[in-house]
C-alpha cells in the first residue's frame, strides 16, 4: 500500500468510518457510521443540504436531524 493509501485508512479507522478484518484475510468494510457520513457528504456535494441542524428524533435503527436546503433547492422554489 502506498503512504497516501495508509494515511487515508488510518484516518478513517481513527474516526470508526471503517473497520479492518485481518483473521482470514486483509480486508477493510464500511462501518454504519461510515455509510452515514458517506450519504450526508453526497448530499452536501449535490446540493440537497447546505447545514446539518438539531437532533430531531431518535428511533429503534435512525436518528432524525433537521437540516437546511442547499442553494440548488433554493433557487427551484424561486
Amino acid at each position: 500500500k502506498s503512504a497516501a493509501v495508509k494515511q487515508a485508512l488510518s484516518t478513517l479507522l481513527r474516526f470508526k468510518l471503517v473497520y479492518h478484518d485481518n483473521l482470514t484475510y486483509d480486508g477493510y468494510r464500511l462501518t454504519w457510521t461510515g455509510y452515514d457520513v458517506l450519504a450526508l457528504q453526497t448530499l452536501s456535494r449535490r446540493g440537497t443540504i447546505s447545514r446539518l441542524g438539531r437532533k430531531l428524533g431518535e428511533g429503534k435503527e435512525s436518528d432524525v436531524y433537521e437540516a437546511l436546503a442547499g442553494a440548488a433547492d433554493d433557487a427551484a422554489d424561486d
